[in-house]
């Protein structure tokens, strides 16, 4: 029983923390492994106030289409003239040529690349955290 107890804070933080690692790993490794080409795109609409940011834009298709796309944005990268983006204001989105729908605002300016970096420092800190209380509680439980 007391073999169990020590290696409860590996389980309860060790385990989560591998899984989040492996997640933020294959989110970041999502958002770069296709090559991407930079467009201009024009915002229609944009959330100043809300946490995460919301983007809502156009961007043109390889076939002289217009396609709309709504993104949250990780990461405050928006290029505009002042604090605030503005319906029309034109901002660099990359898209993959083979799938003209897939877009994003880069790796690390999208929430799925923002989300994958947290989720690697916040993971690697609770298996640091789980194998440090383990050691404590394996010295303290069994002798």
């Amino acid at each position: 029983m007391r073999f169990v107890a020590a290696i409860l804070p590996l389980v309860l933080f060790a385990v989560p923390g591998a899984v989040l690692v492996v997640v933020g790993l294959r989110l970041q490794r999502q958002t770069t492994s296709v090559p991407r080409v930079p467009v201009q795109a024009v915002v229609v609409e944009y959330s100043n106030w809300s946490s995460p940011k919301r983007v809502v834009f156009d961007y043109p298709a390889p076939d002289g289409t217009w396609i709309r796309a709504r993104r949250m944005t990780g990461i405050a990268q928006m290029q505009t003239r002042g604090l605030l983006v503005r319906p029309g204001d034109g901002i660099t989105v990359y898209v993959d040529p083979k799938r003209p729908h897939d877009v994003n605002l880069g790796p690390v300016g999208s929430a799925s690349g923002f989300a994958g970096v947290a989720m690697i420092v916040f993971g690697a800190g609770l298996v640091l955290a789980g194998l440090s209380n383990t050691v404590t509680f394996a010295r303290f439980i069994l002798g």
